[in-house]
């Protein structure tokens, strides 16, 4: 059986038969449920309904073996839900809420309980994938990702 979630990933279009062998698929085999185009040409989203335990495994040894790519997870019984990224053979991962913003333990004064360190490696590798993608900010404007809800930093947390 297994713990599953629901799991969405964006990659090049190119590492995609790459990614299968993580998953114990053939490179020629779909082993992802929907496919979405993005705006640019060489990337593709990919939705997998039941990624085992979030594909934890899996996800590390695609990174180890160098394919970029950033999503999100849900939850499952055992679990929260978590974004992540991989780029230069690294992974980084942040516990995210239902709507998918950020979130961080804190406690009675408002201070982050545990290591925001890696919630700061997790966005600078996003950051790096997203530009190595073709899908920075210019010029102060909004990305096509940013969502519109509160823009306030977390206690403790300085804005980059």
């Amino acid at each position: 059986m297994g713990d599953r979630c629901y799991l969405e990933m964006t990659m090049r279009r190119a590492d995609r038969p790459r990614f299968a062998e993580h998953v114990g698929a053939e490179p020629t085999e779909k082993w992802w449920d929907q496919e979405f185009a993005e705006d640019h040409p060489c990337l593709v989203t990919v939705n997998v309904y039941e990624a085992n335990y979030a594909w934890y495994d899996e996800l590390r040894a695609a990174a180890e073996a160098g394919i970029p790519f950033f999503g999100q997870h849900g939850e499952g019984g055992e679990y929260g839900a978590y974004a992540f990224v991989s780029v230069n053979g690294e992974h980084a991962e942040a516990p995210v809420n239902h709507d998918g913003d950020f979130i961080i333990a804190v406690d009675e004064n408002l201070q982050p309980l545990g290591d925001t360190e890696e919630l700061r490696a997790y966005v600078a590798r996003l950051r790096t994938l997203r530009r190595r993608f073709g899908m920075e900010v210019r010029d102060g404007g909004e990305s096509v990702d940013q969502q519109e809800g509160s823009p306030a930093v977390l206690a403790g947390l300085r804005a980059a």
